[in-house]
C-alpha cells in the first residue's frame, strides 16, 4: 500500500487494513486462519470466498464503467477546449494560457 502511494498520514494508516480485513471477514467476503510462518511467527492468512469474488467482480465492473465515463468527459473537454492540456504531465490550472492573472 505504501509503495503505491495509498498510505498518507492522517488519511489511511497501514494498520487500517486489518480493520478492513476484519470487516470483510465479518461480511463473509474473506476467511482467515492463523498459521505459523517460516520464521516461527504466527500470522493470519486470508482467503477470498465465493461471495468475495462476486463482490470484487461487481466492484471492478463499476470501476471500469466510471473509467469509461471519465474518458468520455476528457474527450469532450479536449474537443471543446482544444488548447487545454490533458496529458499525464498536465500543467497546473494556474498555468493555463487562458487563465487571467490577478495582481
Amino acid at each position: 500500500m505504501e509503495t503505491r502511494g495509498f498510505v498518507e498520514s492522517g488519511r489511511f494508516e497501514t494498520g487500517s487494513i486489518y480493520t478492513i480485513l476484519n470487516r470483510m471477514e465479518k461480511h463473509e467476503l474473506l476467511t482467515s486462519k492463523k498459521m505459523k510462518g517460516d520464521s516461527g511467527r504466527v500470522r493470519r492468512v486470508y482467503n477470498i470466498t465465493e461471495e468475495g469474488e462476486k463482490t470484487l467482480v461487481k466492484g471492478l465492473r463499476s470501476i471500469i464503467q466510471w473509467k469509461k465515463v471519465t474518458e468520455e468527459l476528457v474527450d469532450y473537454y479536449e474537443e471543446q477546449f482544444n488548447d487545454y492540456e490533458t496529458t499525464p504531465d498536465m500543467k497546473h490550472e494556474d498555468n493555463h494560457p487562458n487563465k487571467k492573472k490577478l495582481m
